[in-house]
């Protein structure tokens, strides 16, 4: 895993280009421009967001080689897809079945402690803008049932995003916070899909998210503490000249959000290497059996 945690650079790609691999190096090239040349081993999350971009395959062998997470985006320049390393882990037959029989009593004791503690980092986060609920959302933190059986997760969001963006606002509405929102939301999920990979678990067997057509449900699952990291951010992006569509800037703002100071049991981590942690406290939960997570404290 040392080798994992080390490179945590990021790069967004956003004009039309062709991308090569020579001498261990990414190779962008475009038209009337030098080539640039990035060394695959700094590298951990390259974004492509313009549709003119052309790869070879042997950079897409040798980024998989390198456990660099390649996202793609769609027409809105909103991550859509991700490609990563294909059961890199040498231990992964062993991880994934006992990853599958892992009993339903653990997966709701687990999942009490990632909700208890989302709810309590939105908190927080109300706290620190000063803004309405925040004794609400504490005790519904406090008040989770085990697997959220009482569904204080939704009562929480409903509460919280009307309290951070007006009572008007809608997660479902096209705006500038939503566009943010989502396109931090896809970078964390992101940093987790590509940790579950490279530890040996197999992202569609979740603890409490179990969509058939998703093959992320365990993502969807150990980001929900990190959400609030993504909210933080958008919340000091903002300002009401902006149109829904992000800039570039923007963007690259939101990009960063990977180096973010996270505590995990009161040390500090780059929010990269807290999600690492958090996977691998996962997979040791799932290995002993035991309920064990390393969670973030905002």
């Amino acid at each position: 895993m040392a080798g994992f945690d080390e490179s945590f650079k990021s790069i967004i790609i956003a004009n039309p280009a062709k991308l090569s691999l020579k001498n261990k190096s990414l190779i962008v090239s475009r038209d009337n421009f030098d080539d640039v040349a990035l060394p695959l081993k700094d590298l951990a999350y390259v974004v492509l967001e313009s549709p003119q971009i052309t790869i070879t395959s042997a950079l897409l062998s040798s980024i998989a080689e390198n456990k660099i997470a390649l996202l793609s985006c769609n027409d809105s320049h909103t991550p859509n897809g991700i490609f990563l390393p294909y059961l890199y882990h040498y231990q992964s037959n062993a991880v994934i079945k006992k990853q599958i029989n892992q009993s339903l009593e653990q997966k709701a004791l687990l999942w009490q402690k990632i909700i208890q503690v989302k709810i309590s980092n939105q908190a927080k986060v109300l706290e620190k803008y000063e803004k309405s609920h925040v004794e609400t959302l504490k005790k519904l933190s406090l008040s989770v049932k085990l697997g959220d059986s009482k569904n204080n997760e939704a009562i929480a969001a409903n509460k919280y995003f009307k309290a951070l963006f007006g009572d008007d606002f809608s997660r479902n509405e096209p705006c500038y916070e939503n566009s943010a929102l989502n396109y931090a939301y896809s970078i964390i999920r992101a940093c987790v899909t590509r940790n579950i990979v490279v530890s040996g678990l197999l992202g569609i067997f979740g603890i409490n998210h179990d969509n058939m057509f998703n093959n992320f449900n365990l993502a969807d699952d150990l980001m929900e503490p990190f959400r609030p990291y993504g909210d933080d951010l958008i919340i000091n992006l903002y300002d009401e000249s902006k149109d829904m569509f992000l800039e570039s800037k923007d963007k690259l703002e939101i990009i960063r959000i990977l180096d973010s100071k996270v505590r995990i049991s009161g040390k500090n981590f780059t929010l990269a290497m807290a999600i690492s942690k958090c996977v691998q406290s996962y997979k040791n939960s799932i290995e002993s059996g035991n309920c064990d997570l390393d969670l973030p404290e905002f």
